[in-house]
């Protein structure tokens, strides 16, 4: 399966570069024609059918592309996924197709990575690695985490997540599920929790892409110093059916209310330019 997949570094050891083997469990050898597997380029259409996927310890490289599909669709089949002692270079982008992907296992002898409900974390426990998409469970930040950015960095992947935030996490303050900047003057994300109407703080200037998406809400009132909503900022609310505008709104980018299909008329401030 693998014999024909590889190709051996400077090192002796081998790097699977595709793999033909078709099961929805798959389990990455340790050794291949007494090579050891040290790093993965790409699974091939193998990635395509798994929902399991075992990286043994000795895998210490993993390309930015190898959760990827190989086809031609726009995200991977795979739910759980678990990491041995060795890797050490995950990032997000490597996940963006992992959208069925709620939980990520790593091995306890990892020494730069640790995993807490399916979440991983840095080794210490002070930042997030990386948030798997599918999670369906609102996950609780430990308090010893200062830095969640991965979420905010990413947003269009974590859109409709759950989770509480830890004691520990700076520039950030989260309140009925909405999760603002420190002085409330920006909405960064909501986390799944809002429905119904919702009255936006006057303190709120701005706020992030997809900030409100695919959420519950039933009628929305924009705060008076809002000047600007952001792309999809309330894509995909479904039950949407009244928005309330302030005169200053000056721009409404692409894509705002796509999706709201309840949402029939909104009324345009004159001095909306876009």
């Amino acid at each position: 399966i693998f014999n024909r997949a590889i190709f051996i570094d400077f090192f002796n050891k081998a790097i699977i570069k595709d793999c033909t083997l078709y099961e929805e469990t798959l389990q990455i050898p340790e050794t291949i024609d007494g090579y050891p597997v040290a790093g993965i380029l790409s699974l091939g259409r193998a990635i395509d059918s798994a929902k399991t996927l075992v990286i043994p310890d000795c895998v210490t490289m993993l390309s930015g592309s190898v959760f990827h599909t190989a086809g031609w669709s726009d995200q991977i089949p795979l739910e759980t996924l678990s990491i041995g002692a060795g890797v050490s270079n995950l990032t997000v982008p490597m996940f963006y197709q992992a959208k069925n992907l709620h939980t990520i296992t790593v091995a306890a002898d990892n020494d730069t990575y640790c995993s807490v409900d399916g979440v991983v974390y840095t080794e210490d426990m002070s930042e997030m690695g990386v948030y798997p998409a599918g999670k369906q469970t609102t996950h609780v930040i430990p308090d010893s985490v200062a830095n969640i950015d991965i979420i905010f960095d990413n947003i269009s992947l974590y859109s409709n997540i759950s989770f509480q935030m830890g004691a520990g996490v700076k520039g950030y303050v989260m309140e009925d599920g909405i999760i603002y900047n420190n002085d409330k003057t920006r909405i960064c994300l909501v986390t799944g929790e809002l429905s119904g109407a919702y009255v936006m703080p006057d303190t709120v200037t701005a706020l992030a892409p997809l900030a409100f998406a695919e959420t519950g809400l039933t009628s929305v009132t924009v705060s008076k110093n809002v000047t600007s909503i952001a792309y999809a900022a309330f894509a995909g609310c479904a039950q949407l059916e009244s928005v309330t505008l302030p005169e200053g709104l000056k721009f409404i980018g692409a894509s705002a209310f796509d999706g709201c299909e309840k949402l029939k008329r909104v009324d345009m401030p004159s001095t909306v330019r876009a």
